[in-house]
């Protein structure tokens, strides 16, 4: 490898027209500044196994390509703990899976990393599961009218895909690459599948064939959504479902989803509010202090600006639904169901 590809000097990588991956070593290293430096092509292939690098000399950093996903955070040794061992297990036959992960506990990272990858793909691809309804009245009508829209938390990939479908440009993001495989193989083929868990520790492979949602016009990226590697005001609509109450800080998600959005975007966020001791960090759930008790009056008194200089938002509330159904299969077996706050609004500037 020459020294100028393993520095990524290419063309900055996109994945939204217009819309580079940036740094965010470099970004988190010169906090303040305006500049930001973008990834690139060091070696293998964007929609396969490769290694993107940062174009500044000063920084190099690099970063893996799994199965068309790049994996991109300021510090990687969190993710690599939990989830490297389920993503570089991919393409293992299941019962060897169930093999490896006989041994372990429950509570073990990585297979409580495989259990999530189960739980959510099932939640959005097996039949009946319909995580589209998380989104208003209209938004779907509307969605092939957006330019860009990034999604953070993703999960499986079906929302990001069907804006794609309508034509959009979607991009997702979530922190797990193992579950971004299923979408991003079927943006590229059409056919894929995933590991559903039956009970216990067993597993079967189930098939997922949508040849409808074969499409150049989604990406999927394992990121942080309190960090995305992306630069500011690069989307017009940007969605988070259900993913307030699964972040340390809510709130910073709502300054990263403001961030991404350009003046007039729009926002669509929906939560069951099912804060977690370990999840949530205590005192930044949505909900008292400053902020009303009931969480779903919290969120939308943000969104007007109730924290003030801390998260100085100003939207306008175009959508407000407080008890839409949600259901959560965690196997074969059992499920659970939610009643998510499902809310619109639009970036006044």
């Amino acid at each position: 490898m020459t020294p100028s590809a393993a520095l990524g000097t290419g063309a900055p990588v996109e994945v939204l027209p217009g819309v580079p991956l940036v740094c965010p070593r470099c970004r988190a290293a010169h906090a303040g500044h305006v500049s930001v430096h973008a990834l690139a092509l060091a070696s293998g292939a964007l929609d396969g196994d490769g290694v993107l690098a940062c174009t500044n000399t000063a920084c190099g950093r690099r970063y893996p390509v799994l199965a068309g996903v790049p994996i991109v955070f300021a510090n990687p040794a969190a993710w690599t703990k939990t989830e490297a061992a389920v993503a570089l297990a991919r393409r293992a036959p299941v019962e060897t899976l169930d093999a490896l992960f006989a041994t372990l506990a429950d509570d073990e990272p990585s297979q409580r990393s495989r259990e999530l990858v189960s739980t959510y793909t099932a939640s959005h691809w097996s039949a009946g599961a319909d995580p589209l309804s998380l989104l208003p009245p209209g938004w779907w009508e509307a969605a092939g009218r957006i330019p860009r829209v990034v999604e953070l938390g993703c999960g499986a990939g079906r929302v990001a895909l069907e804006h794609a479908r309508r034509g959009a440009h979607a991009l997702g993001v979530d922190v797990s690459a193992p579950l971004l495989f299923t979408p991003s193989e079927l943006a590229r083929t059409g056919t894929t599948a995933f590991d559903r868990r039956v009970a216990g520790r067993r597993y079967t492979r189930e098939a997922i064939a949508v040849l409808a949602l074969k499409t150049d016009r989604a990406r999927f990226l394992c990121a942080d959504a309190l960090d995305p590697p992306l630069p500011p005001a690069c989307a017009e609509a940007v969605v988070a479902l259900n993913v307030l109450d699964n972040v340390p800080v809510p709130a910073n998600l709502l300054a990263q989803a403001d961030a991404l959005l350009v003046p007039g975007g729009l926002l669509a966020l929906s939560s069951p509010y099912a804060w977690r001791s370990g999840i949530v960090e205590e005192g930044e759930r949505l909900e008292g202090g400053v902020l009303p008790a009931d969480p779903a009056d919290a969120l939308v008194a943000v969104l007007k600006g109730a924290l003030g200089e801390r998260l100085p938002l100003d939207y306008e509330i175009l959508h407000d639904a407080r008890r839409v159904p949600w259901r959560l299969e965690r196997d074969a077996r059992s499920a659970m169901t939610f009643e998510v706050h499902v809310v619109l609004a639009r970036k006044r500037r």
